[in-house]
């Protein structure tokens, strides 16, 4: 009888050491499976990355603000100011209205008409403004902003969702930060990041585990 008793000691020991082995190894497994820029030690910080400049596209909404010297002269270049809020409210906020870029590439401008901004950079698309304006106005001030910008982040994170941004440039580690981070079931080999340049869809899988993804 006592032997059975001993037997049974030693297979359940046997069985907790397999269990705790399994889960060891399971942990190391996990954990380098998880940590992101593993490679980090390895890498120069101080070279410069190569980021993608947003151009403007159809059906954006910018926001678009001249100002000059003389407010008079830069006046006729900016769309009214609108009110917001229900009219039972006591007060409100006022806002300046969006500039929507239409199926052409074009928006409507004050004074200046009809003006192609798609496919245009932040940078171009002032550049161009202030060229044009400065036949009425002198040393226009020109600040412009895509209103609309957005990313969608989906998968193993822990809040997926779409989430506007107020800058025109995000990384993708701002990315996954804003959705909660990936969760331990997230792959970190083979992160897809999709996005639309020049009409067409560019995709790239991105290994987050590298500081160079």
């Amino acid at each position: 009888m006592s032997d059975i008793k001993n037997d049974s000691k030693v297979k359940d020991k046997k069985i907790v050491l397999l269990v705790v082995l399994i889960a060891f190894l399971v942990s190391c497994a996990s954990k380098k499976d998880i940590l992101l820029l593993q490679d980090i030690d390895n890498i120069d910080l101080k070279k410069d990355g190569v980021f993608n400049i947003p151009k403007i596209r159809n059906n954006d909404l910018l926001s678009i603000t001249v100002s000059s010297v003389d407010k008079k002269s830069a006046a006729p270049f900016n769309l009214p100011v609108v009110a917001t809020g229900s009219q039972n409210m006591v007060t409100g906020s006022q806002q300046l209205q969006s500039y929507l870029v239409d199926a052409n590439g074009n928006v409507e401008f004050p004074v200046l008409g009809t003006v192609h901004l798609s496919g245009l950079s932040k940078t171009d698309a002032v550049d161009y403004l202030k060229q044009e304006i400065s036949k009425y106005v002198k040393n226009p001030i020109v600040n412009l902003r895509i209103t609309n910008f957005k990313i969608s982040v989906l998968g193993e994170v822990s809040r997926p969702g779409t989430f506007s941004i107020q800058d025109e440039r995000i990384t993708i580690l701002e990315a996954l930060s804003l959705a909660g981070d990936m969760t331990v079931y997230g792959k970190r080999k083979g992160v897809l990041v999709i996005r639309e340049e020049e009409g067409k869809k560019l995709i790239i899988s991105l290994i987050l585990q590298k500081l160079h993804f």
